[in-house]
């Protein structure tokens, strides 16, 4: 199993607008998919990346299967 921070691309990506974080993040997990070669990925995100990971739920590849998303203290407002 094999484990990608948010925390890794905060410097990055953490005080862009949530678009771009999206775009960014989906491009990196499309890219570390297909390189891997892995059949599905699982997302735990907390906080802020609890909304950046709902929103990369729409905008993945669908070759992407997401097996589990799990959000922990997202501002998601009972979503």
């Amino acid at each position: 199993m094999s484990t990608l921070s948010n925390e890794l691309l905060y410097e990055k990506l953490g005080l862009n607008p949530l678009t771009e974080q999206v775009s960014q993040l989906t491009t990196v997990l499309e890219v570390l998919v297909d390189f891997n070669k892995w059949d599905e990925i699982n997302l735990v995100c907390y906080s802020q990346g609890a909304l950046t990971c709902r929103s990369l739920l729409g905008q993945l590849d669908k070759s992407v299967k997401v097996n589990t998303f799990v959000s922990l203290a997202g501002p998601q407002v009972g979503m």
